[in-house]
């Protein structure tokens, strides 16, 4: 999988974080959802940030932005990007199943996500970012 990170960087930092706001990016199509994560949403088992197929576009993104610190959002965002675009062509491979390349695509955005985070980061928010992408990782917010 081939990662333009300059051109992913240009998309994620031109975001504006506005509801039906369509980003692309290697040839996928994003419509951002940001809004509340509520306490429902919790109980009903729904993540902070979370992507699915959508009718209008690729992926819908959901995005908790009472759960994110504005400094964060952006390299989480990045991160939904990439694992999405990479899961759509990872998926492709013959013999892997659909976790396989979930779990594949996931590895490569948490790369460029850590990447990215700490080039605009502090290392104290880094430190910060680090730890609560490890908790919307084990399902908290």
């Amino acid at each position: 999988m081939d990662v333009d990170y300059k051109k992913l960087v240009n998309v994620v930092e031109n975001a504006k974080f506005q509801s039906y706001e369509r980003l692309s990016y290697s040839g996928g199509d994003f419509l951002l959802f940001p809004g509340e994560h509520t306490k429902r949403d919790e109980e009903d088992g729904n993540p902070p940030i979370f992507c699915n197929p959508s009718l209008m576009a690729d992926w819908d993104i959901y995005f908790g932005m009472n759960v994110v610190p504005k400094d964060f959002r952006r390299p989480c965002l990045l991160h939904e990007i990439l694992e999405m675009s990479s899961f759509d062509e990872i998926k492709q491979a013959p013999n892997l199943t659909k976790e396989e390349a979930l779990r594949q695509a996931h590895d490569i955005a948490r790369e460029y996500d850590n990447r990215y985070a700490r080039e605009t980061l502090s290392e104290p928010r880094y430190t910060e970012y680090t730890k609560l992408r490890q908790r919307l990782l084990n399902g908290r917010s």
